[in-house]
């Protein structure tokens, strides 16, 4: 692995194996003290979920340090000019980042949708909707970093759909005493891996309050498939 492509990746993977490890953690306590059944309750699998997402990503970015980071290698797979190399490489980059913010708030999401199904609370296929119904239900307010960490998740979401720029109306949001502004018709520059970190590690605590708080539920199934056709 070249020094320098090193020295960049590293320290992200440690920060989020360390995220991972931190899931994996809060995922034996709900285990051990609700009780929930390990193979079909959504309150535990989707750890499970979320591990293989940093895993992903992860492998990715190795491949990357290992394969992809030298552009002889893409010249010959792909027969791109130089020029057209270095594109394709920054873009790997990028893809790869967004992708972590995009499928991590997904399957959130499906999950939120699990526990308002098993509460009675009206899904809306808005987020932004689903999420203020869940909380109040929940009893959480919407000024906590619980709740703002999920709302942000969405927002940067979107943005990324829409090819970075921000096509919703504008708003700032107070989210640890820093402002986080996403403006109108133009592009939104937060979705970087220290601030993934923070979004990270409030919504997974968010995740074992919610446990906490439907233990009176016996089980909760996933109505998301984890397992899809052999792709090959």
């Amino acid at each position: 692995m070249n020094m320098d492509i090193e020295n960049i990746i590293s320290p992200i993977l440690n920060d989020l194996e360390i995220l991972r490890k931190k899931a994996i953690e809060i995922r034996f306590k709900v285990k051990d003290e609700f009780n929930f059944d390990i193979q079909k309750d959504c309150r535990i699998t989707i750890y499970e979920q979320i591990d293989r997402i940093v895993i992903y990503h992860d492998i990715n970015f190795v491949l990357f340090a290992n394969h992809l980071a030298k552009p002889d290698y893409i010249t010959k797979l792909a027969g791109t000019s130089y020029q057209d190399t270095i594109r394709i490489q920054s873009d790997y980059l990028k893809r790869n980042r967004h992708s972590l913010f995009i499928f991590y708030q997904s399957v959130l999401e499906a999950y939120y949708r699990d526990i308002c199904n098993a509460k009675g609370v009206k899904c809306s296929n808005s987020f932004t909707k689903l999420l203020k119904d869940l909380c109040n239900d929940l009893g959480i307010n919407e000024d906590s970093d619980w709740y703002k960490a999920n709302y942000i998740l969405g927002r940067i979401r979107n943005t990324i759909h829409n090819n970075g720029i921000h096509t919703q109306s504008t708003e700032t949001i107070t989210y640890k005493g820093k402002d986080y502004s996403f403006i109108q018709n133009q592009s939104h520059n937060s979705a970087g891996y220290d601030f993934f970190k923070l979004l990270f590690s409030d919504t997974i605590d968010f995740l074992f309050d919610i446990a906490e708080r439907t233990k009176n539920i016996t089980l909760i199934e996933s109505r998301i498939g984890l397992d899809l056709p052999n792709p090959f």
